[in-house]
């Protein structure tokens, strides 16, 4: 043959790469060279074989753990209920259940509108805390002076909360008028709500010379539910310690949903005017009053105390009463009536097997008896039949 100068197409060994290989006559037309090609294509051809077995096999093993996925979720099934098969008994304790269901409901909502609110009292530290409103009517004919000498240092910054004209200002209050005082708690002696009035003037309930009265918002005699009245507690000469009520009726609408209630305690009666404790109604005082009707007037000093209480007043949400009542009963009564089923189903096949075992007896019984009759039946047609076997041999004789 001729050496060819075309060019070839081979395989390389990983059988992923061409190569165009030209001939030569050196290399075409040697028989080694020629073996060598042959088996460079079957090994690559075993090797892309390999390769999409190997493919193959993962796919298949990746299908088969896909496909137990959902029967190894099917297993943690809560829902899953076996198909059973209706029966009137089913139906009628089914019926009897929705019945206890019905009346189980009417019951609880009658509980649920007799039962009383829930009341929650929490004791709060007043220390860092308010400032809280307290509303005051001065009830000194001549008016009254009132300051409320605080000190972010001494009320933990609790006093940058009060307004500018009421923390360190002198303010009168008219007869009969009301202001609200921002009540804070402060660790300094000298600090807190002093209220500068002639005792004189007082008109006060009891004729003790009370200027002021604290205002709180309190709740009807005979537990009306949004019933709510104004209540005052006079203060006197001296320093008072007020305690606060802070009550949150979410039962109640109107005012009676959140009342402020003051409860003033006298710790003495020590009407002087004490020293530093009212600078700026000092000077007003001294501007706008002879010092005659000056050395008259008294001081009625108000110290809050170091803790309240907070009244929570709050009854279960109806329908969420009610959901988790009917709910908890429907099941209940569900497991009852399967309880029940269960029981008939045990009798009745109880009752089957001793029916069945009662047939099967007289059976057995019958069966008995039968025999017994064939035995005699065979006995007596025995010698009769000997009798006649022998009157038929005495007449061939």
């Amino acid at each position: 043959m001729g050496a060819s100068t075309e060019p070839e197409l081979c395989y390389s060994a990983d059988s992923k790469v061409q190569v165009l290989i030209p001939s030569s006559p050196s290399t075409v037309d040697t028989p080694v060279q020629a073996e060598n090609q042959t088996k460079a294509r079957v090994v690559a051809k075993w090797q892309r074989a390999a390769e999409a077995g190997r493919k193959a096999e993962n796919e298949k093993r990746m299908d088969a753990v896909m496909a137990q996925v959902p029967q190894k979720v099917k297993k943690f099934d809560a829902y899953a209920i076996e198909p059973k098969e209706s029966t009137l008994m089913g139906g009628v304790i089914t019926a009897l259940v929705w019945v206890a269901t019905v009346i189980y409901i009417v019951i609880m909502v009658v509980q649920w509108r007799r039962q009383p609110p829930t009341v929650t009292a929490t004791t709060e530290w007043t220390i860092g805390a308010g400032p809280f409103p307290m509303p005051w009517t001065c009830i000194a004919r001549s008016g009254c002076w009132y300051q409320n000498q605080l000190s972010a240092q001494a009320t933990l910054g609790v006093s940058e909360r009060v307004p500018g004209e009421q923390r360190g200002a002198c303010t009168f209050v008219p007869f009969n008028a009301t202001a609200t005082a921002l009540v804070a708690f402060s660790t300094s002696p000298s600090e807190g709500i002093s209220v500068l009035y002639d005792p004189a003037t007082a008109a006060d309930t009891l004729g003790l010379g009370y200027g002021v009265s604290a205002v709180s918002v309190a709740r009807c005699p005979g537990g009306a539910r949004d019933c709510v009245f104004v209540v005052g507690a006079e203060m006197g000469p001296g320093t008072s310690l007020l305690n606060f009520v802070d009550t949150t009726n979410a039962t109640a609408r109107g005012g009676a949903a959140h009342r402020l209630e003051w409860f003033p305690l006298a710790l003495n009666e020590e009407g002087g005017v004490k020293a530093r404790t009212t600078p700026a109604c000092e000077a007003a005082v001294a501007a706008a009053l002879t010092p005659e009707e000056a050395g008259r007037l008294v001081q009625c000093r108000l110290r809050m105390n170091s803790f309240y209480n907070a009244v929570t007043v709050e009854k279960d949400a109806f329908w969420l009463f009610i959901f988790a009542s009917a709910g908890g009963a429907y099941g209940v009564f569900v497991q009852a009536g399967a309880l029940v089923l269960t029981a008939v189903s045990v009798l009745a096949l109880l009752r089957a097997k001793r029916a069945e075992a009662k047939v099967l007896a007289q059976q057995q019984q019958l069966q008995r008896q039968q025999g017994q009759g064939a035995g005699h039946t065979d006995e007596e047609a025995l010698p009769a039949a000997g009798y006649r076997s022998s009157q038929h041999q005495d007449g061939r004789a």
